[in-house]
């Protein structure tokens, strides 16, 4: 009369929330290492006093995809 419920395998459970932990770290380490060596740029910039470049470099890091979220709202309003 009723459906048997599908039974869950404890061990892939556990072992896909293992790998999925693991991406994130590995994501998580990519971001911080990529804002790391941007810091580092336009650190020296500023240390040789070239701010204009050092002014570039924040510009372009705060346009290019640090703010994923807001880059989605720009695209979806300029579909509008």
């Amino acid at each position: 009369m009723g459906q048997e419920l599908p039974t869950l395998n404890k061990t892939q459970l556990q072992s896909d929330l293992r790998q999925a932990k693991a991406r994130i770290t590995i994501r998580r380490g990519q971001k911080l290492n990529a804002i790391n060596k941007k810091r580092k740029e336009i650190k020296a910039h500023l240390e040789s006093a070239n701010e204009m470049m050092a002014l570039v470099h924040v510009i372009k890091y705060r346009v290019k995809g640090v703010d994923r979220a807001a880059d989605k709202r720009r695209e979806n309003d300029s579909l509008l």
